[in-house]
């Protein structure tokens, strides 16, 4: 009858009577309820039966097993859960003898042991730990004194629940019971593996040779095993004995995966061993120095850790390999599966970095609910829901601008949330499951790198490896793989005592299975492998070597050779051929019958006879052709071998003109002006800082930042041409690479040079101070032997160094070479190298008398701080010069900027009597200009002063700033800004008419530059056309275009006649020019219409703003009302704000305005402002509101039932417009602002960015948020005797009751959440709530609230008190003026949503529920006293409730009185002295509180002490005072 009655079936459980399992009920037909003596209400206990020959003392006591719940599968958990589930896993601490009062085997705070979960223990750690283990969560949850019986481990699912008949599939319909939550992405407290560690090096260093060959990403699966981790309290250690790489598809930036057929028998063969699957690696490498073996570092904080893209693959991975948990009642919870990045580290050494996903990322993965972004890696997107799928909202919590916890949607996603790190390791001490060879047998799937795994490796690894212990030689997981997965001869079937070998270490075992008939087979082949490979050997000789007619045979002695035969593998051998030639003749029997065209030629594709001849004979007559201009050719070099022969030699013609580029990066480029080809490209591995032709040798030398200084060859270069075929300009197709290894003069300090035909002078900076060094140029035929050591240098200390400016480091030195005319040696050196020769009188002004007459050309320095220097070149090249006392270094100026530009002009014109000298002659020049980068320019020209020449020295300041210049074979240079090239005129001589007296020969004295209309030039350099006799400025722009520019001479006073050629240079450069116009026009254009529509903007948040702000004390245009309500949301109740936004203004809020609202908390004390409290922003941002219309929004403040709800709080609404998208950048903007605003103004935001128009703020506290009862009870209804409920008698009763019941729900997880309903279902009559009163003049709540009081009806009742049951709130109306109490219950919850209860009848009691459980009581006080009052009584449970609701009340009655005092200035009738008296007694009762407090701290009579105590806090707690 009892199994009947209560459905008891054979599963597993039993029924008690009793809770110690005492008194069983089993299951009988005979026996009934009334047998057993069990009544209705009795309680019977159910528990598991216990399994044969077990008992209660014998069952697992673990704190785990409290979670496991009915229906939970059983499964089997890893081996490392079993054993930590096992352990204690506290944290044991020793006796600290400093804080420890106790004996050896007490325990006390100090020294108790911690918990696995300890935070702090955590924190402390070195390095700290951010998320706890696993089992140490586990043992959290299980924790408490529930032992974990309502916590489950419960998977996220983001799909529609199936079996819902309410409603069509989606998407038609959906409802609250099959609809996905939404999800907010948090930090996971807990990783399933606490630590990686590869058992060496080696393992690793194999998986990266494939990147090291050959410059690919790579992938591999990552086999090994779960061990306990005791660096961390219950760890999980992933320890990796051997990666296996798959098929795949790698290139320097992209992965692909390949089908692996082989995958499955990869995983059975490491189950045998001990192994599984651990994880995966991949690398993500790019080379940055190849000399230092340094790799880029590219991931870190300001990108990312792992891609959207990785961040998908690993949650795919994790999906597959889930972790075995029984406490999940899917049996299934996380994975233990883990990621390993191997990248670039902060040092540029390959790091190996993991990582796993969180259980978040793994739902959103398995149900494709993840995207990853196209342009921004480290970001990933949540997707939209379709008609073919649904999708839960996404969110994340961020922090916006203004420092406030905002809620954002994952569209897009940082991916942050979605990791977690762990610890990548090598032990000290290698552990190695696998033997390590110096000859390792090649590792599966590398055919890319000619390593395969057939039988000719495997010989060859036998044959390597000469150890006498087979197991050695046989441990290696490529190996085995390859012995149990090769198409030959397979041992999948009879390799399992191998594996067993392996895994044991028995090297009996081994040599057990080495006698088998399976490896008598292998050896075989791989000794029948030999013969034939030295056949081979011999046939690829043969080919090689030159035919001889006679050939040379030898018989095969094949009786010596069977004797040799091993015939116990030879009947295997021949089964193994016999298979062989089986499957090969039925393969391509079926390629031929059915796959033909995979096995035959296309002869569809095969041309026909007569096209064929066509091409042939085309190709024969581009050979004719081609033999006929080479046949041109040699004719005329023919004639000029016999015109030298003959000693009637010509003057060569004239050599082309090439142009040598550099525009700052890697890239040099010869460009032929002539024939307007690029003749070549090179690509050095780093910008190009400075280039120089040395024509004497045919050479170029290129300085390449952070690497030296390269020769180039141009003869190289044009035999280079030579042999490439077909036009001219096919050979430059191909960038020539120009690496480390072929650098001529490698030093990275060096930052500039010059050259002076067979003499480099180059300049370095060593330890902030520069270094000039001389060095002796070799030969075009010893060019290999370049001597590194230089043959003399110095020092030149400026004020670069490390302390000084940082902004100079960007600067590079400036140098050239000047000489005096009577070096005549140096002239065409000084032509290519940038130099020039200087008059005799300026040179030695400038130089010295001594420099002078050493004939020694001069080196002239410029450097990033503006010392402008000079040292002679023979001062440098003289032997001990290093070492003399007297520096030959001369400073000659300083700019006090850096100098990009050093150069020298003729000012003075030559006399039309004179013949025409060369610019670079025997005259020379006579001014030498130095430029700063900021625009100062100094001229230093040889003036005649009264007996002999004088220096004289003039300073311009030109625009800037200056990117380079370059100077004219006359008094014209030329420099180039952003915006322009300029030209400036040093001319110093004048018209007659303007001639002053004594001015002849000196510097004008200021300069007019002229502009050419040419922007953003990065180069400049002046050629001469020698045969045409005129000269051209060459500029490069910083797009790469060259552009050349004519340049007429200053005699050249009479118009040229312009041939056609002439001419239409003229109308290209004309063109060119107007082109420039045209695009400067064009973004100028663009640059007004964005303004005008920021001014259009602009206008309309002005317009909005002064509206705004205009009307501050009467209506407000744009008006914002905020309510607060309870809702019906998702099958529960929840606290909601409405805010109305609504424009009454004739202005359109357009898109650009955000209405941002925030809630912070508000602070008890009535003078404090809240705006320092901490806030949580809403931003929603608006399309468009037109006039007249208005939009709502609902902000859902959680559920009331079973959360803490911090009362009150405050809801502020205000308008905010960025200016940022109109004004352009945050600098910008801010500026702009400064001019539009002042400091002190109301509109402008905090950060200066935009603007912010306050709207509304309303404080919300519990009287807003009380839930009224819609059946109110008319006044007939209830009688006054009916309403009589005793006050709490004893508060100190009621306290310690509250206070027991707190500490026992303490240790209990969600204590918050479960103490309301413990109290709840309690009742009233086990805590009486905490009661406090105020009581207010009746004559003041009837003149302040008259019109509450005029819908009340007058009601004369018998004297009643208040009643309060439950949650309910009831206020009886005592004898006399019935409205007032109904008056003042009307004007306390006049904010309130649901109001229209009080107002649609006549009410006599009201029932309502506040959040937390708190009532509200009206009642009057008795009409005897002094002053008629009205007595308001607030109750609630537990004590801070009550404060709430006190605090509420006093509130609105402080702003009544403020409102009434602002009204009537005449003071109420009241006795001041009986006041006075009143609070100079509770000032004696504060008083007596404290002294009674130090006297309970000290330990005097504690139990007379707190009775008096309590009297006190009585008188306290029951004020006589009344409101005025």
């Amino acid at each position: 009858m009892v199994a009947k009655e209560f459905g008891f079936r054979n599963n597993g459980f039993s029924v008690y009577i009793n809770r110690n399992r005492t008194g069983e009920i089993t299951s009988s037909p005979n026996k009934s309820l009334n047998l057993l003596k069990i009544k209705h209400g009795d309680m019977l206990f159910l528990f598991p039966s216990s399994p044969p020959g077990s008992s209660s003392e014998n069952m697992d006591t673990s704190g785990s097993q409290g979670m496991r719940h009915i229906g939970v599968p059983q499964v089997v958990e890893d081996e490392i859960d079993q054993y930590l589930i096992k352990q204690d896993g506290k944290i044991y601490r020793n006796r600290d003898q400093q804080l420890c009062r106790h004996g050896p085997l007490g325990k006390c705070v100090h020294c108790v042991p911690l918990e696995p979960f300890d935070e702090d223990y955590l924190n402390h750690l070195e390095p700290p730990v951010k998320h706890m283990s696993f089992h140490a969560y586990i043992r959290k949850l299980t924790g408490g004194a529930d032992k974990g019986k309502f916590v489950a481990l419960e998977n996220i699912s983001c799909k529609i629940k199936s079996g819902c008949e309410g409603h069509p599939p989606w998407p038609e319909g959906i409802c609250t019971k099959c609809q996905p939550s939404a999800i907010t992405l948090n930090r996971q407290k807990y990783r399933h593996v606490d630590n990686i560690m590869f058992e060496n090096h080696t393992i690793a260093d194999r998986f990266l040779d494939f990147w090291r060959k050959t410059g690919n990403q790579h992938f591999g699966y990552l086999y090994g095993r779960y061990t306990e981790h005791k660096d961390i309290p219950l760890g999980i250690r992933a320890e990796v004995a051997a990666i296996y790489e798959p098929p795949q598809i790698g290139t320097q930036n992209s992965l692909e995966l390949l089908e692996d057929s082989k995958a499955e028998i990869v995983d059975e063969i490491a189950a045998k061993l001990g192994l599984r699957k651990v994880g995966w690696i991949f690398t993500d490498l790019v080379s940055e120095d190849t000399r230092k073996g340094t790799v880029r570092y590219s991931r870190n904080k300001d990108a990312y850790f792992l891609s959207a893209e990785e961040c998908i693959t690993a949650g795919h991975f994790q999906n597959q390999h889930p972790n075995i948990c029984r406490l999940s009642p899917d049996g299934h919870f996380g994975s233990k599966f883990v990621t390993v990045v191997a990248t670039g580290g902060p040092d540029n050494q390959v790091h190996f970095e993991g990582y796993q996903v969180s259980n978040q990322c793994m739902a959103l993965v398995r149900d494709e609910c993840l995207l990853p972004c196209r342009d921004a890696p480290e970001l990933g997107y949540a997707k939209e829901s379709s008609s073919e799928q649904y999708v839960p909202d996404v969110f994340y919590k961020d922090i916006d601008k203004f420092g406030n916890e905002i809620t954002q949607l994952a569209r897009p996603l940082p991916v942050e949330y979605l990791i977690i790190d762990i610890t990548t390791t090598f032990p000290k001490d290698p552990v190695y499951t696998f033997s390590i060879s110096q000859n390792p047998f090649p590792i599966e799937n590398r055919d890319v790198l000619g390593e395969t795994q057939d039988f000719h490796s495997l010989a060859t690894y036998l044959s390597q490896n000469t150890s006498s212990v087979f197991l050695d030689i046989i441990s290696d997981f490529h190996l085995l793989l390859f012995l149990v997965t090769n198409e030959v001869m397979p041992l999948k079937d009879s390799i399992s005592l191998l594996l067993e070998a392996v895994r044991t270490r028995n090297e009996e075992l081994a040599q057990t299975w080495k006698k088998s008939e399976q490896w008598a087979t292998i050896e075989q082949l791989c000794n029948g492998m030999k013969p034939i490979l030295t056949l081979l050997l011999f046939l690829a000789l043969g080919c090689a070597a030159k035919p001889k007619r006679q050939r040379t045979t030898s018989e095969w002695d094949y009786r010596s050779e069977a004797e040799k035969v091993n015939m116990k593998g030879c009947a295997n051998l021949t089964v193994v051929l016999d298979n062989w030639k089986f499957a090969i003749m039925t393969q391509f029997k079926n390629l031929l019958l059915y796959d033909h065209q995979t096995v035959l030629p296309d002869y569809g594709r095969i041309k026909p006879l007569s096209d064929a001849l066509d091409d042939l004979y085309k190709e024969f007559n581009a050979l004719k052709e081609r033999l006929g201009e080479l046949t041109t050719r040699f004719e005329g070099v023919e004639s000029f071998v016999d015109e030298m022969n003959k000693g009637q030699s010509q003057p060569p013609a004239r050599m082309p003109i090439k142009i040598y580029l550099s525009n700052g990066t890697e890239y040099v480029y010869i460009y032929d002006q002539e024939g307007r080809l690029m003749k070549a490209v090179y690509r050095f591995p780093d910008q190009v800082w400075h280039v120089e032709l040395l024509p004497l040798h045919q050479q170029l030398y290129i300085l390449c930042a952070g690497v030296g200084i390269y020769c180039v060859s141009l003869d190289y270069q044009s035999r280079l041409a030579k042999q490439t075929d077909g036009g001219e300009n096919d050979y430059f197709s191909s960038v020539l690479p120009m690496g480390s290894n072929a650098c001529t003069f490698p030093d990275a300090t060096l930052c500039t040079f010059t050259l002076l035909n067979d003499v480099l002078v180059t300049l370095s900076q060593v330890q902030g101070k520069w270094c000039m060094n001389l060095h002796k140029l070799p030969g075009p035929e010893d060019q290999e032997n370049f001597p590194h050591q230089p043959i003399s240098h110095v020092d030149i200390t400026t004020c670069t160094g490390s302390d000084g400016d940082v902004s100079l480091a960007h600067f590079l030195p400036v140098l050239c070479c000047a000489s005096s005319p009577s070096a005549s040696e140096h002239k065409e050196g000084l032509r290519h190298s940038g130099g020039f020769v200087l008059e005799e009188p300026l040179f030695s002004l400038l130089f010295g008398v001594d420099a002078a007459m050493l004939d020694s050309p001069m080196i002239l320095c410029g450097f990033p701080d503006g010392q402008l220097c000079s040292v002679p070149l023979k001062a440098l090249s003289s032997p001990g010069s290093c070492s003399r006392e007297d520096s030959p270094i001369k400073i000659l100026h300083h700019l006090e900027e850096p100098v990009v530009f050093i150069g020298a002009l003729r000012t003075e014109r030559k006399s039309p009597d004179t013949e025409e000298l060369p610019a670079y002659g025997d005259l020379g020049c006579d001014c030498v200009v130095a430029l700063g980068h900021y625009g100062k320019m100094v001229a230093i020209k040889a003036a005649q002063g009264e007996e002999v020449k004088v220096p004289e020295l003039r300073e311009y300041y030109l625009q800037g700033p200056v990117l380079c210049a370059a100077c004219s074979g006359g008094s014209c240079m030329y420099y180039s800004t952003h915006s322009d090239i300029y030209a400036v005129d040093l001319d110093s001589n004048t018209p007659e008419a303007e001639k002053v007296e004594d001015s002849a020969g000196t510097l004008p004295s200021a300069l007019s530059p002229a502009s050419l209309s040419i922007c953003s030039v990065v180069a400049l350099s002046l050629s001469s056309r020698e045969s045409e006799g005129e000269s051209e400025l060459l500029a490069l722009s910083a797009k790469g275009r060259l552009m050349t520019c004519g340049l007429c001479s200053p005699d050249d006073t009479q118009p040229v006649k312009m041939n056609p050629d002439k001419a239409g240079q003229r109308i290209k450069e004309l063109l060119s020019g107007i082109g420039h116009v045209s695009e400067r026009v064009s973004s100028l254009k663009k640059a007004v219409d964005q303004k005008n529509r920021a001014l259009t903007c602009l206008n309309q948040v002005m317009s909005v703003s002064a509206a705004l702000l205009s009307s501050q004390n009467g209506q407000k245009p744009i008006a914002c009302t905020i309510a607060a309500h309870w809702s019906h949301m998702l099958v529960q109740n929840s606290l909601t704000i409405s805010c109305v936004l609504e424009n009454l203004s004739e202005c359109s809020l357009e898109r650009g305005w955000t209405f941002c609202i925030q809630l912070f908390a508000s602070s008890c004390d009535f003078e404090e402002s809240s705006s320092d409290a901490a806030a949580t922003t809403y931003t929603f941002p608006i399309d468009q509101l037109l006039p007249g219309n208005k939009t709502e929004v609902t902000l859902p403040l959680g559920p009331a039932e079973g959360s803490k709800l911090e009362l009150p709080f405050t809801v502020s609404c205000s308008l905010y417009y960025s200016l940022q998208e109109i004004l352009g950048t945050a600098s910008e903007s801010t500026e702009l602002l400064d001019d539009l605003f002042s400091d002190d103004s109301p509109g402008l935001s905090p950060d200066r960015e935009g603007i912010c128009l306050p709207l509304r703020e309303v404080t919300v506290d519990i009287l807003q948020c009380l839930r009224l009862d819609s059946g109110t009870e008319k006044s007939d209804a209830v009688t006054p005797s009916a309403a009589i409920s005793p006050l709490p008698v004893d508060p100190l009763d009621t306290f310690l009751k509250l206070s027991e019941m707190q500490a026992d729900l303490e240790n209990v997880e969600g204590s918050d959440a479960l103490a309301p309903r413990v109290l709840g279902a309690l009742g009233d009559g086990y805590l009486a709530p905490s009661v406090a009163s105020i009581k207010v003049s009746s004559e003041l709540l009837r003149t302040a609230l008259k019109d509450f009081c005029a819908g009340c009806e007058w009601v004369t009742y018998g004297h009643g008190k208040i009643r309060k049951s439950g949650h309910h709130v009831h206020a009886m109306l005592p004898q006399g003026e019935a409205p007032l109490c109904c008056a003042v219950l009307r004007w306390l919850l006049m904010e309130n949503a649901e109001v229209d209860v009080l107002q649609s009848q006549e009410v006599a009691a009201v029932r309502g529920l506040a959040p937390d459980g708190g009532k509200v009581a009206v009642s009057d006080l008795d009409p005897a006293g002094p002053i008629q009052a009205v007595e308001i009584m607030i109750q609630g449970s537990p004590l801070a409730n009550m404060c709430q609701l006190h605090h509420a009340v006093i509130r609105r009655i402080q702003a009544l009185v403020l409102e009434q005092a602002a009204q009537d200035d005449s003071p109420p009738d009241v006795r001041v002295q009986y006041l006075h008296q009143i609070q100079a007694n509770y000032e004696k009762l504060l008083k007596e509180a404290q002294s009674l407090r130090d006297n309970l701290c000290l330990g005097n009579d504690s139990d007379a002490i707190v009775e008096k105590l309590l009297h006190v806090y009585q008188q306290l707690r029951n004020p006589s005072l009344v409101v005025l």
